[in-house]
């Protein structure tokens, strides 16, 4: 099953995309899978009205905020163009995309 949702995206200096990045605070939408155990893999992003396919999920974790109590679930992908970004997917099933350090 695809789902699309909007995120913000924090500011970052992509490679490739004849110089387009993850924009401030500008949507972007994310397409991913849910598998039969419910777990959601992303497939494509929308960057700057660009399509971009996630090529590769180079890792994936889940990670607990002791402090809040918070549960992420955090992918580290490869886009078409090149780039790396770490996609984050909250609780609410929010995401959120950083670039990849």
């Amino acid at each position: 099953m695809k789902k699309r949702n909007r995120v913000s995206a924090p500011a970052a200096a992509g490679k490739g995309g004849g110089g387009r990045a993850l924009a401030g605070l500008e949507p972007v939408e994310v397409e991913s899978y849910s598998g039969y155990r419910g777990e959601e893999t992303p497939r494509a992003v929308t960057i700057t009205g660009r399509r971009l396919s996630v090529t590769a999920v180079k890792s994936r974790k889940r990670v607990h905020l002791v402090a809040g109590g918070n549960t992420f679930d955090v992918f580290e992908c490869r886009l078409e163009d090149g780039r790396r970004i770490v996609l984050e997917l909250d609780e609410n099933s929010r995401w959120r995309a950083r670039p990849a350090s």
